[in-house]
């Protein structure tokens, strides 16, 4: 697959997915990036209504990322049992085909009177992951096609093309399918269908083209058991089926919660917040109206569910805050977030707090805390991370606790800090509080840029976080941490990066000289080409962030 063309930014990173809307670019340098609501795609091959954001998820734990261009097969040959691929030999055929509408090739799957099929092989997904394909269904009546989840030679799930319209089908049976609200297909039109799935209370979700789908007011569907791998199935009326890029990739940022304007979950869950009483203010960079205040009496936020991490799971929660909350000795309170069991239960919780009995930041679990100092008596907004690596150990004690890129000082309140971390699936989200009613601890103070990772961040990555988000972090001076070239410049239209590392993950940010970012993009490649025909005249930053080494540098459009 050919790389695609982003307003401004053109990108040879191939296995891109697309889904849904973002409006603030807020990283994990590594692992994962969101693309600025400024870009869009150009080229036909990805609809621009449609695509609006993509993410790079990590290549799933001990396995190749499944990325399927059928790029590497021949036209008009039959696929040999290699690889990825077994063939399921239904009562069809099946072939690679050059797509004139993608312009690349396509696998075409020729059900005839029943159906076939390919199996990729066998698996191991993590706790959340993803799988996604393009679909051209040949007909719109009777059974065209599916996405479909398997264990072994059973269905977990599937999302089916079946008489025009679009269904989620749970479990093993093919009746127990529930019609996608609002959605049909045409025949000959290509579809984008994400299947987003969490193996800790065996649930999916879907989208198409981009956006969440919902049966009726159901939007997350039950699996079966846990799945292993993947099918792609066309029957019946499913003759000459189409698909193209198959991507399947564990995901490791599960929350991001920009607060610009709203409390939406920008990442596919949309795991969106109803706002009681909170308003909005600006943020650590003066933007008004992107960040989220809270009066400490009776404002909160209450999100649809929680997305984990869930039990022992490794986990990263990250954000920037302000408060001026006075810690009162011998009480928890201002409480920053909240999800998991009830009050009573060791361990059961996860709850994070600000300058609870003492100034710092601190972890409740229920039955046991563990608060450490930090002087914000200054106010002003500062960087706040919690940590729970369990190779280093699962109880409260071991947590790890930052304030602006660097370990929080000395334990300043404590009890029972050898409760272990087994969060369990009780509770929703809650932002600004504690879920329990009878003591809920409301936040006094604004939050801004929270996100929830399903990994442990390492202390480099933690400072690289702050360091690249900081709103001190574009500074008149080049960094050369990296030893990168760019060239032309001053520039016209585009220029190049040249020095990268292949196959190490970078983000490439585009600011303005009032800090905002104008572009995104992240590339595993050693050269990258930035188209800025679109971009006013004038003087821009361009932020390079590989692994955890950061590089600025000052960029003339003409």
């Amino acid at each position: 697959m050919d790389g695609g063309t982003l307003r401004g930014i053109e990108t040879r990173h191939a296995f891109f997915l697309l889904f849904g809307v973002l409006t603030w670019a807020y990283l994990h340098p590594i692992l994962v990036f969101i693309i600025h609501q400024n870009i869009s795609l150009m080229k036909t091959r990805y609809p621009i209504a449609l695509m609006l954001l993509f993410i790079l998820v990590v290549p799933m734990s001990g396995q190749s990322m499944l990325d399927d261009t059928f790029e590497e097969y021949q036209v008009d040959d039959p696929i040999a049992t290699t690889g990825w691929l077994e063939w399921h030999s239904g009562a069809g055929g099946h072939q690679v085909v050059l797509d004139g509408d993608r312009n690349n090739n396509a696998l075409q799957i020729n059900g005839q009177s029943g159906w076939a099929g390919e199996y990729y092989k066998e698996v191991t997904f993590g706790t959340h992951a993803m799988v996604g394909c393009w679909v051209k269904p040949k007909y719109a009546s009777g059974f065209n096609a599916s996405l479909s989840l398997m264990n072994g030679t059973d269905w977990v799930c599937r999302v089916s093309f079946d008489g025009g319209k679009i269904w989620a089908v749970e479990g093993n049976d093919y009746s127990n399918k529930k019609e996608l609200t609002g959605l049909a297909y045409s025949a000959g039109q290509w579809t984008f269908v994400v299947m987003l799935f969490n193996q800790q209370d065996l649930t999916f979700s879907v989208l198409i083209n981009g956006l969440p789908a919902t049966s009726g007011t159901t939007r997350f569907f039950k699996m079966s058991k846990v799945p292993s791998r993947v099918l792609l199935t066309g029957g019946h009326n499913g003759d000459d089926t189409r698909f193209d890029d198959v991507t399947a990739s564990d995901m490791t940022i599960l929350a991001n919660y920009p607060f610009n304007g709203n409390a939406n979950d920008v990442l596919p869950y949309f795991n969106h917040g109803t706002i009681h009483g909170a308003t909005f203010v600006a943020d650590r960079h003066g933007n008004a109206n992107s960040a989220i205040a809270f009066d400490g009496v009776d404002d909160y936020v209450l999100c649809d569910m929680a997305v984990g991490p869930y039990g022992g799971q490794a986990r990263t929660v990250t954000f920037w805050a302000m408060t001026d909350a006075t810690p009162v000795a011998g009480q928890q309170s201002n409480t920053v977030l909240s999800y998991g069991g009830d009050i009573s239960t060791g361990g059961s919780r996860f709850e994070v707090l600000l300058n609870a009995q003492c100034q710092g930041i601190g972890v409740d679990g229920s039955v046991g805390y563990v608060n450490r100092s930090f002087d914000n008596s200054g106010g002003g907004w500062h960087f706040y991370a919690v940590v729970l690596e369990p190779a280093s150990g699962m109880t409260l004690s071991d947590l790890k606790l930052y304030v602006d890129g660097v370990s929080a000082g000395d334990v300043c309140a404590i009890s029972s800090p050898s409760v272990s971390v087994n969060t369990t699936v009780n509770e929703p989200l809650n932002i600004g509080r504690l879920y329990y009613s009878g003591q809920p601890r409301y936040f006094k103070g604004a939050l801004d840029d929270l996100m929830i990772y399903n990994l442990a961040f390492t202390p480099e990555q933690i400072k690289a976080l702050y360091d690249a988000n900081k709103p001190s972090s574009i500074s008149s001076t080049t960094r050369d941490d990296l030893g990168l070239t760019l060239s032309p410049n001053p520039c016209r239209e585009q220029f190049r990066i040249e020095g990268l590392v292949v196959g190490v993950p970078t983000r490439i940010e585009l600011l303005n000289v009032h800090q905002q970012v104008v572009g995104t993009l992240c590339s595993s490649f050693d050269a990258v080409d930035v188209n800025v025909a679109h971009l006013p005249v004038g003087i821009y930053w361009v932020r390079v962030m590989n692994g955890q080494r950061v590089q600025v540098m000052k960029m003339v459009k003409r």
